[in-house]
């Protein structure tokens, strides 16, 4: 037998071994859904609201062996910025308090009550949140489940971020503010885009500038108090997920 038919044998047999591999290890059919998530402020001028469009994607990996099998999931969507008096703005991010510390364990929770009971079914319920009718009524978020609140003192200072109290906006925004309501609801728009213009050019450096220069100040992040709040953990993807 010639060597180039050898050649040809082991190219063939390398390209089913490939496909078998990658049928194996790779995603099963995706599942998603979107929804909106509202955020609605009394002001001393009235109510505000700000909304985003969130799309949650999930599926099981299957691999050689059952127990490596796993789930994953990923979401994809900006903060939600609700435009106050003044110049003033609240932001609503992607990290939570939710299961997950994500707005996809938000969302479920909040559109799935028997999501925990279930045992935090992550695909189960990403099929079934998919086939909902997009706009019905909107769904309240438990307070245990909320975004993280920041606002910041001047917005084109990245610096002076901080976190707000859900239930004391007065003590950042003053007398007469108060969060209303947080809600999701199922959705068939497009995710939101457009808010790394809001925040302008640099703004995400010179957060990852400042957080790199406090790991070589004041004992690290082991010494440094800075590591011990919840801002030295907010990250562009809390803001933004593509």
């Amino acid at each position: 037998m010639s060597s180039d038919l050898f050649a040809k044998i082991g190219i063939s047999i390398a390209l089913v071994l490939s496909a078998l591999v990658l049928s194996s290890c790779g995603e099963m059919f995706p599942y998603s859904y979107r929804f909106r998530m509202t955020v609605e402020a009394e002001t001393p001028q009235g109510v505000r609201t700000g909304s985003s469009v969130y799309e949650v994607s999930a599926s099981n990996t299957s691999f050689s062996l059952p127990e490596s099998a796993k789930r994953i999931w990923a979401v994809k969507g900006e903060a939600v910025v609700v435009e106050l008096p003044n110049g003033k703005k609240l932001f609503a991010l992607l990290r939570t308090n939710a299961h997950f510390g994500d707005l996809a364990g938000l969302s479920m929770s909040t559109l799935y009550p028997q999501f925990a009971e279930e045992g935090f079914d992550v695909v189960g319920t990403t099929r079934m949140l998919g086939d909902r009718v997009p706009n019905v009524a909107a769904e309240l978020v438990e307070t245990r489940n909320y975004p993280v609140l920041i606002a910041f003192q001047d917005l084109d200072d990245p610096l002076s971020m901080e976190v707000v109290d859900p239930t004391d906006l007065s003590s950042t925004f003053g007398e007469g503010y108060m969060l209303s309501s947080i809600t999701v609801a199922i959705t068939d728009d497009q995710v939101s885009r457009g808010l790394e213009e809001l925040l302008g050019d640099g703004f995400f450096q010179a957060r990852a500038q400042y957080h790199k220069r406090q790991m070589n100040t004041n004992g690290g992040v082991i010494g440094n108090p800075y590591f011990r709040t919840q801002i030295s953990r907010i990250r562009r993807r809390d803001f933004i997920s593509e």
